[in-house]
């Protein structure tokens, strides 16, 4: 049965200007009739002026109401005429309960007028939004970025920050939820395997979250352009939006780009091993490994990707059937996860070769007490759960370079032991049980 859907364009047209560039929002109103032909039904002509002074548009539609099925199209009229419609695809990378989401290809030609159509879909109102990206030369990233530092073994490869993509005009979520990740998860943009400017691609996908989808924040911990160079999302120790209603204790790291069938390049793939090793050796996260992931309720492997969590009966409420990050990137992870167990930085190499320092904590799983040994001198030792919760235990430094923990209060679970030395620090899993 087609649902009737009437089409009168609300033109209280808001254009938001940014230093990152500019959106501008055309409101749909489907409570009133509008012309109609066979099963689609038309929205007025809107005049855009959208000349080529871009390197991309983008365009975003969302309504707030959840899981509704139908086809969203557009057509854009040129000095040549009309161009064919071209749909727009229900956003399926992850699935959001409060609204409906769709995303058209990027548009590179100029255009003076828009129209939209759609059958299928019973709602009042959509929301669709353009998106203008500033016109600028690429940055110069070592002008910009935080230089690469040393938390964990392996360094924070150099990267494109928050300022260098978005100014101050995508500011990052002011009330984060911390999180301490024991799984890594790789995506794919599904778009964009070649831009003049990736930066505008960041950018882009930070209004396309924040304003289409209605979240706190760009959804990605990190992403990767196919050039290798890195960007800031929300960075370490973040909650992200990126898989399916089951983001504690996760990072997202997206690769921009669509992989379905073409393979991501060499320079990426890289950069995402660099990245990845920043964060599995800051959170002692076994490259080659795999455990349960508690929110999912999987034993993944602890670098996956978004389509793992497919198969997840949990949280109920929350379809899985993403094919993220594309079966060409999928293919490669077991590569990558090999590589990134190979890197020296992951290795419990000597301290003369590398300069890394040694810390060992025994029992594991452990009942009552936990030893901790090393070969620098210990500063501090503490302990966390996995929402980043500091626990108070008894700890008593036994000489300089060994410390006893006493574990018998705490509940069955991991943690988390941060230990800091005098140049140094590494957090290392524990198993307290029964």
């Amino acid at each position: 049965m087609i649902h009737k859907l009437a089409s009168i364009l609300i033109f209280s047209l808001t254009m938001f200007g940014t230093a990152y560039g500019q959106a501008r929002e055309i409101k749909v109103d489907f409570s009133k009739d509008a012309y109609s032909k066979g099963d689609f039904h038309f929205s007025a002509r809107e005049a855009i002026d959208a000349s080529n002074n871009q390197s991309f548009i983008g365009l975003t539609a969302y309504c707030k109401e959840a899981h509704l099925q139908g086809d969203l199209s557009f057509r854009i009229h040129t000095n040549d005429g009309w161009k064919a419609w071209q749909s727009m695809d229900l956003y399926h990378e992850v699935e959001l309960e409060d609204r409906t989401v769709f995303e058209a290809a990027p548009i590179t030609t100029s255009f003076d007028s828009i129209q939209f159509r759609s059958n299928h879909i019973d709602a009042e109102e959509w929301s669709f939004r353009l998106f203008f990206p500033q016109k600028n030369a690429e940055a110069e990233i070592e002008k910009t970025e935080k230089k690469s530092i040393s938390v964990g073994t392996c360094p924070l490869p150099a990267y494109c920050n928050r300022f260098c993509w978005g100014e101050n005009d995508c500011p990052a979520d002011s009330t984060p939820t911390p999180t301490v990740p024991t799984h890594l998860i790789v995506h794919h943009s599904a778009g964009f395997n070649t831009s003049p400017n990736y930066k505008d691609v960041v950018s882009y996908y930070w209004d396309f979250h924040v304003n289409t989808n209605g979240w706190d924040d760009i959804g990605y911990n990190w992403l990767v352009d196919p050039n290798g160079v890195i960007y800031e999302g929300r960075g370490s120790r973040v909650q992200g939006s990126h898989f399916s209603c089951m983001n504690s204790y996760t990072l997202g790291i997206c690769m921009i780009g669509n992989f379905v069938n073409q393979n991501p390049p060499d320079t990426a793939v890289t950069s995402l091993i660099d990245i990845l090793a920043y964060e599995a050796s800051k959170f002692n996260i076994d490259p080659d490994g795999m455990s349960v992931h508690s929110t999912s309720q999987l034993n993944l492997f602890n670098i996956s990707s978004h389509r793992d969590g497919n198969s997840s009966t949990a949280p109920i409420g929350c379809p899985k059937g993403t094919t993220c990050p594309g079966d060409s990137l999928y293919s490669k992870l077991p590569e990558i996860r090999q590589r990134l167990a190979a890197k020296s930085c992951m290795q419990g190499v000597s301290l003369k070769e590398e300069g890394l320092i040694a810390w060992e904590i025994y029992p594991n799983p452990a009942k009552e007490i936990v030893e901790i040994k090393g070969t620098e001198e210990i500063v501090e030792v503490s302990i966390f759960d996995l929402s980043g919760k500091e626990k108070a235990l008894d700890i008593n430094y036994t000489n300089s370079r060994e410390a006893k923990v006493k574990v018998i209060e705490l509940q069955e679970g991991m943690y988390l032991l941060k230990v800091k030395g005098v140049n140094s620090e590494r957090i290392l899993k524990l198993m307290k049980s029964k």
